[in-house]
């Protein structure tokens, strides 16, 4: 029987020199599929971010293949014993996990346990033990697998046994390759790379791919802080998730978004424009390429003029360009971001500090104009606050905010004095410095301007 490590690895290229495939994707719901873990899909962020805009993302689980299954019992040893056999495994119960921690008084009315009973093991053996559990029945599965994939590749008549079986050697790898398996880790990379050599249109090609994907993001969230390349790899994944396999879009959009966002949030700024190029580049009908487009609009706004105008709440009009020639801080906000809340002193600071030499505008991305009123009240806050009256122009659906695609809170940038957008991506901490470099670099620029203006003047007389 097959193993999960280099027997199995050497077991692909043998079954990616006889890969049939067609129609579906394989992909049956059963029992321990998929670690406790967010949904794929979901953002990785460094601790405050800010409030993050929410991203619709669909399921990455593959449509079920039922294999038919007749009255008479099959024979042992079949294919389709084997994938029985992979569902028994699948279902077995796994130890209870309930019982009292050691050292626990017992219940009113019950007598205490005698001194014969050995001790129960703790959570952390409990854990372990479940956890090995795991990890056994996900190797047998492995072997059942591959045993039914060597049974059934050649034939087009078992088409549907194979990829059922394929399917259920990528979740039981992926289950071991989460528990820290390398050899595991190491097989699932070996299969993508063989299914796709050999027919790259598979079913069973596309579903090694989409399993690499949520091995790299599963990894991503749990260790992207401090190991970044797991970032990269969900990036990169779901990538090729997109351009290797056309059918996979309703899976590869939302995982690129995502996968785009998550760089950005990590400060991975050229895998978050890959990302985001090819969604706009792909797939320009999509929604998902509306809302890159904003996000790649602000990515590449350095140095360019800021559009920057609307309705007050007050119910004046407000337009960065009427404050042309004065260095401008522009603020993303709502009362219930909480990372706003908390750097708002800072920034109510800085602000306060330059007055003299800045203006601040701001939108909120509230719902209503009761939480802002109070806001402004309770807090001396003094920023004209863009906020338009349409319930449709409220929230995340704010017209600046999906034109720039902003999509954390706070989200503060400074435009110089010309107008054009000369930082990014600053928090409160970082303000003081920023403005500092921007009003001494535009001061610097206008007295060489003065001077080689008086030169002129000197020449000509």
């Amino acid at each position: 029987m097959f193993g999960s490590g280099k027997k199995t690895r050497l077991a692909w290229l043998c079954v990616g020199g006889s890969l049939i495939g067609c129609g579906q994707s394989a992909g049956p719901e059963t029992a321990e599929t998929s670690p406790p873990l967010q949904p794929a899909g979901a953002l990785i962020s460094p601790a405050n971010t800010g409030d993050a805009a929410p991203v619709q993302i669909a399921s990455t689980e593959t449509p079920a293949i039922i294999v038919p299954t007749d009255e008479v019992a099959p024979v042992e040893g079949s294919p389709a014993w084997i994938l029985q056999e992979i569902v028994r495994i699948r279902l077995l119960p796994l130890p209870a996990l309930d019982f009292p921690e050691e050292g626990a008084e017992p219940a009113d009315g019950v007598q205490s346990v005698s001194a014969e009973v050995p001790a129960q093991p703790s959570m952390k053996e409990r854990l372990a033990q479940t956890r090995e559990i795991r990890k056994q029945r996900n190797q047998e599965i492995v072997g059942l697998a591959m045993n039914c994939i060597a049974k059934t590749a050649k034939d087009p008549a078992q088409e549907t046994a194979f990829l059922t079986a394929v399917h259920n050697l990528l979740d039981a790898q992926l289950q071991l390759a989460l528990q820290g398996d390398e050899e595991s880790t190491a097989a699932l990379y070996e299969a993508a790379e063989a299914f796709y050599a050999k027919k790259p249109d598979s079913p069973a090609a596309a579903e090694a791919q989409l399993t690499l994907v949520n091995l790299a993001h599963a990894n991503a969230l749990r260790y992207g802080k401090t190991e970044p390349r797991w970032i990269q790899e969900f990036a990169r994944h779901s990538q090729l998730l997109a351009t290797r396999f056309p059918s996979e879009q309703t899976h590869a959009l939302p995982l690129l978004l995502a996968a785009g966002r998550s760089c950005e949030l990590n400060g991975l700024s050229e895998e978050a424009r890959s990302c985001f190029n090819l969604i706009s580049t792909k797939y320009p009908e999509s929604t998902q390429a509306s809302q890159v487009s904003g996000i790649l609009r602000r990515m590449n706004m350095i140095g360019k003029p800021l559009e920057f105008e609307g309705p007050t709440i007050e119910g004046n009009y407000l337009n960065v360009k009427d404050f042309q020639g004065t260095t401008v801080v522009a603020i993303f906000w709502a009362t219930h971001a909480a990372p706003f809340v908390e750097q708002y002193p800072q920034l109510q600071k800085v602000t306060e500090t330059y007055r003299k030499y800045i203006k601040v505008l701001s939108v909120s991305l509230d719902s209503e104009e009761g939480p802002i009123d109070s806001f402004i009240e309770q807090n001396r806050l003094n920023w004209p606050v863009i906020f338009h009256v349409e319930q449709d122009k409220r929230g995340w659906n704010a017209p600046l905010a999906s034109y720039y695609g902003v999509t954390t809170l706070p989200t503060i940038w400074v435009i110089d004095p010309n107008g054009k957008v000369a930082a990014t991506d600053i928090t409160a901490e970082t303000l003081e410095a920023t403005l500092r470099e921007v009003i001494l670099k535009h001061r610097n620029a206008a007295s060489a301007t003065s001077v080689d203006g008086n030169s002129g003047d000197n020449a000509n007389r």
